[in-house]
């Protein structure tokens, strides 16, 4: 049996050509998560001939994950995320290269430098915010996908965009301030009107909306959506890499439902006079 690359992706290249392919070989991405999308990414694109990861999660296994999350498995509960992430790349290609990192912010703005592509995907969505504003500074275009209920999204945010602005978020607010802000049930009722899109979209039940609300419960995922979500997010990682294919740049985005995928433009809720509460709430 042959093993190594042209073997384990030769069907590859009967879309790609040869330069794309070594185009898609030595992109490095960088992962901030390993949990539902960032896991699945991780694999998806190893099966696609991608070489070179930065992971980042801090994060261990546990039974909640088991849903949606590629890399969970009874043996693999209170494990690091990240850890048994790579050793599942690694089974897949011997000769990829996997740097697992730490969530640190100061060390992830030291890594974005290096790689071609990012990826925000971890379940707190501050930090993500933070990493795609990292990806900004260092001019690299950054990935981003979110599933919530029954409702994917996919968007790349290109370099000189401010990653805010697509999610209807105040501008350069602190780590801190953002993941207190995004975490409070206060805040989270104030925008009740404009989070009921994604109980609708989302196929919520509404006994779980009203819990999210007073931040009682996660987002609802589950696993064909969440995993669905990856794929076409990692699709936009090699149609990155490659140059082949047209972007999903924002304010368009990949909308994925139980009904079908299809791009549309997206615009945040607008907060209006509500943006001037939450600097208040942020200052208290």
């Amino acid at each position: 049996m042959k093993l190594g690359y042209e073997n384990f992706f030769q069907v590859n290249f009967g879309i790609f050509s040869s330069e794309e392919i070594e185009k898609i070989r030595k992109t490095k991405v960088f992962i901030g998560g390993c949990g539902g999308v960032g896991g699945a990414m991780s694999i998806i694109l190893t099966r696609s001939g991608v070489e070179n990861f930065v992971l980042c999660d801090p994060g261990r296994f546990k039974p909640s994950n088991m849903n949606r999350q590629i890399t969970c498995f009874v043996d693999t509960l209170g494990k690091n995320k990240a850890e048994i992430t790579a050793e599942e790349m690694k089974r897949i290609n011997p000769e990829v290269k996997v740097e697992v990192s730490t969530s640190e912010l100061e060390e992830v703005e030291k890594i974005i430098p290096r790689v071609d592509v990012v990826v925000p995907a971890a379940d707190d969505f501050a930090w993500s915010i933070m990493v795609a504003r990292a990806a900004r500074k260092n001019k690299k275009p950054a990935v981003i996908a979110y599933p919530t209920g029954m409702l994917g999204r996919v968007t790349v945010i290109p370099p000189n965009q401010a990653v805010e602005r697509f999610f209807g978020l105040p501008p350069s607010l602190s780590y801190s301030v953002l993941r207190r802000l995004l975490n409070s049930p206060r805040l989270r009722k104030m925008f009740r009107h404009e989070l009921e899109f994604y109980r609708v979209e989302g196929s919520w039940r509404e006994e779980w909306f009203n819990q999210f609300l007073e931040a009682r419960v996660s987002l609802p995922q589950i696993c064909p959506i969440v995993w669905a979500t990856a794929s076409i997010a990692s699709l936009e990682v090699l149609k990155l890499a490659t140059g082949k294919f047209k972007l999903v740049e924002a304010p368009k985005h990949w909308y994925i439902t139980p009904e079908g995928a299809s791009i549309k433009e997206f615009k945040p809720p607008s907060v209006g006079s509500k943006l001037l509460k939450v600097m208040k709430i942020a200052r208290d």
